[in-house]
Parts: structure tokens; C-alpha cells; sequence
């Protein structure tokens, strides 16, 4: 699915000293802490996280006004990163108005229905995606798969 990309990324993580006798245990509450929030080092939301292995157990002791240590490690990540122009699929939750076609011969779309849309914009601070139906290759999965059979004109109107 477009706007889903696997990367293995080196990290660093910061923890108050106090917490390295748990380690591990430290180290995924910090990256817990990031799951479902957009990152703008990631580029997108983090949806999951292998913790591959730690690399530096060596902490050093950061110098401040609170100190940290800083632990290197390799993990791999799910990152969702929704694009405009961006083919995705997912299920409605909350609609504004109820959908109706032009055509009359597609389905109508309600709360519930699995559907195919093109990102028109990403909110980053709300999680929240708007998205068009007017493309061709949009709608209903379900009427999609049953009678388009991948032969998608440009646009069509709405």
C-alpha cells in the first residue's frame, strides 16, 4: 500500500540514569512514546517498531541541568507517511454528508464501507486525512474489484 515504508534506522535514545538498570525496559517506554504521533524525523507516523539490538551499552552520561545517557540502537520501523495525490485505501469512520453518485451505478459510501480515495491533505497535528473520490480508480474496494477489473480512466465526474 502507497504511504507504508519499512526502514531499519539507527537510533539514539536519551533516558534519565536512573532508568538504565531496566535497560530494555527503558528503552521501548522511550519508543512506545513515539507510536502514533507523526515525527518529523521520520517523515510520517510511526506505527511499529523492532528493536534489533542495542549497539552502544556503554551509555555515556549527558552533562545539564537534568543529565541523560544516551544508548545507541538498530531498530526496524513502520512508518505511514500519507502523501498528496496518493492512492490509499482504509475504512470510513466519520463522514460529513453521505456520498451519492453521479453515475447512480456505484454504491453508496457510508460509515463502515472500505474505500479507495486520493490524499488531497495530511494534517499532521490531527492525524486526520482528506481525501477525493472523483478519480476513476476511487471508491467502493468492493465495487472496484467486482467491476472495474483495473481498467481506470483518468477521472471522471462527480
Amino acid at each position: 500500500m502507497e504511504g507504508l515504508k519499512a526502514s531499519v534506522v539507527d537510533l539514539v535514545v536519551y533516558l534519565h540514569p536512573s532508568k538504565t538498570k531496566l535497560l530494555s525496559e527503558a528503552i521501548h517506554h522511550e519508543l512506545n512514546s513515539l507510536l502514533l504521533k507523526f515525527n518529523e524525523n521520520f517523515d510520517g507516523i510511526l506505527l511499529a517498531y523492532e528493536l534489533i539490538e542495542v549497539m552502544d551499552t556503554k551509555a555515556k552520561i549527558l552533562s545539564g541541568l537534568v543529565p541523560h545517557t544516551s544508548v545507541s540502537l538498530g531498530a526496524n520501523l513502520l512508518i505511514f507517511s500519507p502523501k498528496p495525490n496518493m492512492l490509499l485505501e482504509g475504512k470510513v469512520v466519520k463522514m460529513i454528508k453521505r456520498v451519492s453518485r453521479a453515475d447512480h451505478k456505484r454504491p453508496m459510501i457510508g460509515v463502515g464501507t472500505m474505500v479507495r480515495f486520493l490524499v488531497k491533505s495530511f494534517d499532521e497535528n490531527m492525524l486526520h486525512i482528506s481525501g477525493s473520490l472523483v478519480p476513476a480508480c476511487t471508491g467502493s474496494v468492493q465495487w472496484l474489484a467486482n467491476n472495474r477489473k483495473g481498467d481506470y480512466p483518468a477521472s471522471r465526474s462527480a
